[in-house]
Order: structure tokens, then sequence, then C-alpha cells
């Protein structure tokens, strides 16, 4: 008999424990791993600082149903290739008004053909070691989807997010290098988007990797920038192109003061060290307007264009409707 342990320690350490009990005839290791989990989400639920073993209730067993079945889910999406990358338009706001830069965003097509968006399983593939492999997915079809439309839009960008567990991926780094080394695709043409707390949790591994895939010639972009107190501490050791202004900024911003101060600072901020921004969530007209007159660089969001198959992108003006 033993024990599995998931652990997670948080800010001001806040500590929570999750604790499976296994014997000689557990078999699936990833069910030791879900109980594990659920009994730590347990304890973060009730307020941290706690410990839970798990227990076969019947709250405990629906949980962990539902994580054994996506594990096995994202292995079925990836062996047989039933991922898919919609495109939505990032608006450049000093241009003609016609997008030329697309986030390439994850969905997994279910075997009854509905189309299933990662807020449902990319916390399972985080936790159970899963999320490297979607990126190696998600990059190999990347420079697939470049390679056929770059003729006909030889202007075209893509933006691709890239988990924290990818970085420093040596497999992830060798299948750039790979690709990049064919000659027939522009390195500057490829913007790896990290999300600031992810970048901030392994800062020294994440410079590295960002300064070697700028060595090749890619961009990057720091995402969901701005919801962390140290945000402008670390910015000015991180070699990145774009800051993605984090949507909770910008979804009331034509009615929220300190949303407005806040945009302006971290606008003004960026344009000292040469960096651009990017506004997420942009829902509507006013909040176009107003990041027009504060400077932002690009805009993406629902009232630019939502997110659809690429060729349906590229042939609307901004986007799908």
């Amino acid at each position: 008999m033993g024990i599995k342990c998931s652990f997670e320690r948080q800010q001001l350490l806040r500590h929570a424990l999750g604790i499976a009990v296994f014997s000689e005839n557990t078999k699936a290791a990833e069910g030791l791993l879900a109980q594990a989990d659920i009994a730590m989400f347990r304890v973060k639920d009730e307020g941290r600082n706690r410990v839970s073993v798990y227990k076969q209730d019947a709250d405990f067993q629906a949980l962990l149903e539902t994580r054994v079945t996506w594990v096995r889910r994202i292995h079925e999406g990836l062996d047989q290739d039933r991922f898919l990358l919609y495109a939505q338009p990032i608006l450049d706001l000093s241009g003609d008004g016609q997008a030329s830069v697309y986030e390439l965003l994850l969905r997994l097509r279910a075997k009854n053909g509905d189309i299933i968006t990662p807020g449902a399983f990319l916390d399972v593939a985080e936790r159970f070691g899963l999320a490297q492999a979607i990126d190696r997915w998600v990059t190999r079809h990347t420079f697939k989807l470049l390679r056929e439309q770059c003729r006909a839009h030889p202007d075209l960008r893509f933006e691709v997010n890239l988990s924290g567990k990818s970085l420093g991926d040596s497999e992830l780094l060798a299948i750039i290098e790979r690709e990049l080394a064919s000659g027939d695709i522009d390195p500057g043409a490829l913007v790896w988007e990290v999300t600031e707390t992810s970048a901030i949790a392994d800062f020294q591994r994440a410079n590295e990797f960002i300064r070697t895939l700028k060595g090749l010639g890619c961009q990057f972009a720091l995402d969901d920038f701005g919801i962390g107190f140290s945000s402008f501490h670390h910015l000015k050791h991180l070699p990145v192109d774009y800051l993605k202004i984090d949507g909770s900024f910008i979804r009331n911003l034509p009615h929220d003061a300190v949303d407005q101060h806040l945009v302006q600072a971290m606008v003004q901020v960026a344009k000292a060290l040469g960096k651009q921004t990017i506004a997420e969530f942009v829902e509507n007209e006013e909040i176009l307007q107003l990041l027009r007159e504060y400077g932002v660089d690009y805009a993406q969001g629902y009232h630019i264009g939502r997110p659809c198959p690429l060729t349906e992108a590229l042939g609307s003006k901004h986007g799908c409707a």
C-alpha cells in the first residue's frame, strides 16, 4: 500500500494537499493522480491550508470519472487527429481595417461532431502531463497552415499559445528549428504567446526559451498582461515584442475610470520599452475608439471577429461574425 499526493502552493503560502491511497491491485496511474487531484481541489474549495484524502463518495466519484474521461478523450484527440485550429483576427489599429494577424485557438471535435472549446479540457491536460503533446500538435499544424496560405497571403502572421509546461521543452524546440530550417517559412510570421503567470512561475526557463526562439527570428507576446503586481518588474527582463492587455481591464473600459488609467499606464510603459500592445475582449465600438485614443496598437475580440476556421476568416474582411 502507498499514497499518491497532489500538492499546490499558492501566494501567501496557502497550501493544498490531496492524497489518494492505492494498493497492489491498483492498475491505473492516471486514475490515482485524478483521485489525488480531486482531493486537492476539495481542499482549495474549503479554504486551503488543509489536507484531504480521496474517498469513495458520490461527489468525489463524479469528479474522478469526469477527469479520467477527459484524459482518455485528449489521448484519442491526439491519436486520431481530431484537434482543430480556429483563427481569431487581431486588428492593426493604425492600418486600413484589414486583419493580417490571427491568433490560432485550439478546438476538439467530438465523435458526434460537436466542437469543444479548450476551457473544457486544458486544465486536465495541464494536470496530467498532456499539455506538451498538445503544444507539439499545435506547432506542427501551425506550420502546415502557414505553408498552405503564405503564397496567397504573404503578410499573414499567426499568434500561437504555448503552455507554461512547454517552456523549455527540447522536443518542441527541435520541431520549431526543424520546420524553420526548411527555409520556406518566414520566422517573423510566428508570434509565440505565453501567459504572464507561466513566464513568472519559472522566469529563468521562460527567458531562455523566449531568447532562443527570438534568435531564430520569431516574435513573442506576453498574454494576460497586467494581472500581477510584479508585471512591470518582470517586463524589463523579458524580451517580448507584444503585451496582450488582460481582458479584465478592457470589458468595462468605457465605464471604469480605474481601468482607463491602468490601460493608459500600460500603453505608456510598453511604448517606453519599445513594445506594442494588444487589447483583448474588445466587444463594441465604444471600447475600440477608446483604445485608439490611448494609442493601443492592436485589438482583438468579438467586435473585431469571432474564432472560426482559418479559411472562413481569410475569406471575410475581419473574421467570422
